[in-house]
C-alpha cells in the first residue's frame, strides 16, 4: 500500500478513533489495540477500530493513492505522529511487506512502524437487520445531550449502565435513569419501519455522542437495528455497537401522570441554577448522606433553599418563581436538579409538585415543534 494524506483530514477523526482503540497492553490482543487502514476506490481510504464491542470506521479523502491495499499499525503511536506535524503536513505512507513495516513520511519526518496482516483484523458478522430508521443528526444529539448524563457508571442492575432507544411511530426516544431520577427525550421526525426497543451500553452511547459531534447537522443518521447490536451511518462515520441483554425500567409507569398534584412552579433555569449552587457550597465536606441534600420550600413568593452539611455550617438563598398551590417542602440532591436545569432547551421549565415524598416532575415551559422532555427527580430525606 502506498497513498499520500493531508494532516488537516486525519486530525478530526482521531480522537473517534482513538477512544474506541485500546491502548496496547499485556493482557489484551495485540491486534485490537490497532487501526486498520485501507484504501477503497481511488480517491479514499478507510480508518477502523474496534473493542469487540464497538467498531468504528472512517471514510478520509486521499490525495494519491499509488498502490491500493489494507495494514494494520498501532491506533495511538499513528495518532501522535500525525498530531504532532506542523499543520498544513503532508504525509505519505508507504508499506514493506517484506519487514512488516510501514514508511510513515512528512518533510524530514520519517518514522518506521511496525504492521500486522490486515486478514487478522476482528471482522464482525452482522445480521440483518429487523429495525430501520434515519433521523436528523442535530435531533439525536439534543437526544443524547438531554439525557446521557443521568446514566450510572457501574451500577449493580447492569440494564442501568446505558440508555434505552426507541423507535414508534415516526419519532425515537432515549431513556436513561440511575434509579434516582429520570430523563425522557423524544425527537419526531423520524422516517422508517418497524418498532424498537433497545439498551445501548453507556460507553456507546457517549462514543455516538462524539462521532455525532464531528457530523454535519445536516445530515441524517440512519440506524439499523438487530436483536444483538445497533449500526449507525452517517456521512463519513459507520458506526457499530453491540447491546445490554436485559430488560429497562417501564418507565412509562415511573413518569406521574398530571393529575392531583398539589402545586405548579414555572422557574428561570439559570436563576434557580445559580440559587441551588451557592445552597450547596455547604454540602462539600458533609459526610452524613442524609445530609447531601437541600430543602426547597415552594410558595406564593417563591422558592426558598436551605441546606445544612450537618457539622454547623448552613445556608440559606432565594429563587423568584412563578407558584400556584400549596406550600411544598421537598428534599432534593443538588446534582440532580442541576443537571436537569442544564438539559432544558428553552431556560424555562415547569414543576409540577404531589407532595413531599413524591417524586418532581420537570418540563419544559413551552413547546419546541418536534421535541418533548420530560424528567422525574425522586425526593430525597434531609
Amino acid at each position: 500500500m502506498k497513498v499520500e494524506l493531508e494532516r488537516e483530514t486525519l486530525v478530526p477523526y482521531l480522537s473517534v478513533l482513538g477512544s474506541i482503540a485500546p491502548k496496547a497492553s499485556a493482557n489484551l490482543s495485540a491486534v485490537l489495540s490497532m487501526v486498520k487502514i485501507e484504501t477503497t476506490g481511488t480517491t479514499d481510504i478507510v480508518m477502523t477500530v474496534t473493542d469487540l464491542s464497538q467498531r468504528l470506521s472512517v471514510r478520509a479523502p486521499a490525495t494519491r493513492i499509488t498502490e491500493p491495499g489494507a495494514t494494520l499499525m498501532d491506533a495511538h503511536k499513528f495518532a501522535q505522529i500525525v498530531r504532532a506535524l506542523p499543520d498544513g503536513a503532508s504525509i505519505s505512507m508507504t508499506e514493506n511487506r517484506e519487514q512488516d513495516k510501514v514508511k510513515v513520511q512528512s518533510g524530514k519526518s520519517r518514522f518506521l512502524l511496525a504492521v500486522a496482516d490486515s486478514d487478522t483484523f476482528p471482522e464482525p458478522k452482522f445480521q440483518d437487520a429487523a429495525v430501520e430508521a434515519s433521523i436528523a443528526v442535530k435531533d439525536v444529539r439534543n437526544l443524547l445531550r438531554g439525557t446521557a448524563f443521568m446514566m450510572p457508571k457501574d451500577d449493580a442492575r447492569y440494564y442501568l449502565n446505558g440508555a434505552l432507544f426507541e423507535v414508534s411511530a415516526g419519532s425515537m426516544s432515549v431513556v436513561a435513569t440511575n434509579g434516582h431520577y429520570l430523563g425522557l427525550c423524544r425527537a419526531d421526525g423520524a422516517t422508517g419501519s418497524g418498532e424498537v426497543q433497545v439498551i445501548l451500553p453507556r460507553a456507546s452511547v457517549l462514543e455516538l455522542d462524539r462521532i455525532l459531534e464531528q457530523a454535519p447537522e445536516d445530515e441524517n443518521a440512519h440506524f439499523w437495528f438487530t436483536k444483538d447490536g445497533v449500526s449507525m451511518e452517517c456521512a463519513e462515520y459507520r458506526y457499530y455497537s453491540g447491546t445490554i441483554d436485559g430488560k429497562f425500567p417501564d418507565y412509562k409507569r415511573i413518569i406521574p401522570i398530571e393529575k392531583g398534584f398539589k402545586g405548579r412552579v414555572s422557574v428561570d433555569t439559570e436563576s434557580l441554577a445559580a440559587a441551588i449552587s451557592r445552597a450547596a457550597l455547604v454540602l462539600s465536606n458533609a459526610e452524613n448522606p442524609n445530609k447531601r441534600g437541600i430543602l426547597l420550600s415552594f410558595n406564593e413568593w417563591g422558592i426558598t433553599l436551605a441546606a445544612d452539611n450537618g457539622f454547623g455550617d448552613t445556608a440559606q438563598d432565594y429563587a423568584s418563581a412563578s407558584y400556584t398551590g400549596e406550600e411544598i417542602i421537598i428534599g432534593a440532591n443538588p446534582a440532580y436538579l442541576l443537571s436537569v436545569l442544564k438539559a432544558s432547551r428553552t431556560g424555562n421549565t415547569t414543576w409540577t409538585l404531589y407532595d413531599p415524598a413524591s417524586a418532581i416532575l420537570v418540563k419544559e415551559s413551552r413547546e419546541i415543534e418536534g421535541w418533548f422532555s420530560t424528567y422525574v427527580i425522586m425526593p430525597l430525606r434531609t
